[in-house]
């Protein structure tokens, strides 16, 4: 697969959903880590029964948060 056919399917999904751009990420942790490096929250709460990627993202990004059940 190459990028063209990327950049082609970000293009549809951006034009799909009307918005300027779109980017494709090779797994739900990365999207995640690239959503909060552009639009970092102040505090966030995780549930105790969640997927590991999302308190571990927030720890690599150094972002406060903490456990909610």
């Amino acid at each position: 697969m190459g990028f063209e056919i990327v950049q082609r399917f970000e293009q549809e999904i951006a034009q799909f959903y009307g918005a300027p751009y779109a980017v494709a990420t090779d797994c739900c942790t990365h999207a995640i880590e690239l959503s909060l490096r552009v639009e970092p929250l102040a505090a966030m709460v995780c549930p105790t029964h969640t997927y590991i990627s999302v308190p571990m993202t927030l720890q690599k990004l150094k972002l406060p948060w903490s456990w909610i059940d």
